[in-house]
Formats: C-alpha cells, structure tokens, sequence
C-alpha cells in the first residue's frame, strides 16, 4: 500500500457504487444472490437516492448503480440517473442482465444521460446462456440490445455506450468468436471478456463452482483449474477499493468492498450515520491492510478487482 495512505485521515471518496436494487430476476450460479446468500433485499427509494447524491457529490465523480441485484428492477432508475447527472456526478453507468430493457426503458435511459450499460450475454447460444444465467432467454436479450443500439441511432444520441460482456467459463469458452459476431449484428459499441470468479459468493463455494472454471489458462484467472491459487497475472500488490471508492447497498449500509454484499464488515449506514465515511471500523480496517491483507478474510484470497 502507498505510504502516502494513512489509515487515521482517509481522503473523501472519488467512485461510488450505490446498489439502487436488491433484488434480482435470474439465480445465476455463482453470483450471491442466485445463492441465496443476500440479506436485506429492497430497492432504495428515489428520495433516498437523492439524499445519497448530495452527500457525496462533493468528492465522487463517477457512480455506478448495481452491485448483486438488478438495477432495471427499480422504477425510478432513469430518474436517479438524471438526478446525478444533475448533480455534478459526471459518469453515471451500471452492469444489468438486459432481460427488463425494453423500448420504453431504452428511451428513458438513453434521455436521461446515462453514460454507459454494461449487459451481461455469457452465450451464443441459448442453451449455452441458460447454463449460467438461470431463468433468462438469450432471444429477448438480444432483441434488447439492438432494440437500444437502433433507438440511439435513431434518436442521434452517443450514449449511453453499450457493452456487451462475456464471462469466459468451461462450458461457453468455444463460443466466443460466435459472440463477437452477433455482437457486431446487434450494433454494441465495445465487447468484453472477462474471466470467471470462483470466489464470487465467498471463498468456502469455491468447489461448487468448480465447473465453470474455463479448461484454457489463458481464459481463466486461475493457475489450475482447481481454482485454489491466482495467477500471478491477476494477483495485486495492494487493493485501493476500501481507500477510493464507496460501496452502498440498497438500504444504506456501506460495504467494505464489492465483494462484502452483506456490509459484514459494519463500516455504517450513509442514510443514519453522520460520520458514514471515516468511521473507527473503518480505520482499523485500513490499518489492517496497510499491515498486509493475510489476516483479512475477504481479501485473503481475493484477485483483481473489478
């Protein structure tokens, strides 16, 4: 960790991850919420968004509204987005399924000056996509997606920027130059690939998970396909997540990280607490890690973040 980092005078934060929904419509596998593991589902309120905002948009520039649920769940989620655009937010983005973006939300979206949607596809194929994404239909994602991508260009709107992403696992790593294709015919502004998390729902589901762990290394962030050590291409030195970015769930508890989708950690409540940001958890937390992240559970075996 920097020197320059002390754990007693914590700098305001710069990014936000303000989870606007706490529910999801699919059970992927792998994810916490298809798992169970979620407590305190909801969606936040548009007045308690917007209190949020104005708490931290002093310091924050750039805020994206997901975390485990699915942000298309909310109502209000155009509204939030023009509401921080607003107020001087000024990227404003979120990770979403797809599955709800019909036209009348497409062109909610694209009015209010969302910056970017990242829709997660994971198949070429539907029997493939289903194999992760559990209740979900590729053919009316794709309809979505190029539904969105003409109404922009019918609309002369640049964003938001679509991007279409691929997470590689054992069962679609042969589909992915299919993806690409039929991401070029539905008009997507960028495509990613990105490697599985095993760890996703917590270290201790690592064997459960063991099956979508891609066969080739090269797709994978793991030495093996046991899953148990991280390549060194993907292992970090130090985590800036806790030091630059706030985590909020839906019904205002603040996270260590993303990867603390309970807020476990206790680090307050940004709609009860007045002093929500350096709080003496977290404090010791960070002491903790300028130390080294062994001791930490949830760091313990945590690889790039996102």
């Amino acid at each position: 960790m920097p020197s320059k980092f002390d754990a007693n005078n914590i700098p305001m934060p710069i990014r936000a991850r303000i989870e606007v929904s706490r529910f999801c419509n699919l059970r992927c596998f792998s994810c916490p919420m298809g798992r169970g593991k979620i407590k305190n589902e909801t969606l936040m309120s548009y007045d308690n968004f917007k209190k949020i905002i104005r708490l931290i948009n002093d310091s924050v520039r750039e805020i994206a509204l997901f975390n485990y649920g699915e942000p298309l769940m909310n109502p209000d989620i155009a509204k939030m987005v023009k509401f921080a655009k607003d107020n001087k937010i000024e990227t404003v983005g979120f990770h979403s399924n797809g599955l709800l973006l019909n036209k009348e939300v497409s062109k909610k979206l694209i009015k209010s000056g969302l910056d970017y949607i990242n829709i997660s596809i994971d198949g070429a194929s539907n029997e493939t996509y289903k194999k992760y994404r559990s209740g979900g239909d590729l053919n009316v994602l794709l309809k979505n997606i190029k539904d969105l991508t003409e109404l922009k260009k019918n609309m002369r709107a640049k964003k938001p920027v679509v991007v279409a992403q691929f997470i590689v696992m054992k069962h679609n790593e042969n589909e992915m130059d299919k993806f690409s294709d039929i991401c070029k015919n539905i008009g997507v502004d960028k495509t990613i690939f990105k490697t599985f998390n095993a760890y996703m729902s917590g270290y201790e589901d690592r064997k459960v998970n063991l099956k979508f762990v891609p066969t080739s290394t090269k797709n994978t962030r793991y030495k093996t396909t046991k899953a148990k050590e991280i390549s060194d291409n993907y292992t970090i030195n130090h985590c800036m997540w806790p030091w630059e970015n706030l985590l909020v769930n839906a019904n205002g508890d603040i996270g260590l990280c993303f990867h603390d989708y309970n807020a476990d950690f206790n680090l307050g409540n940004i709609l009860r607490d007045n002093n929500w940001w350096n709080t003496e958890n977290r404090k010791k937390i960070l002491k903790s890690m300028l130390n080294g992240t062994n001791k930490i559970k949830i760091c313990r075996h945590c690889s790039v973040p996102e």
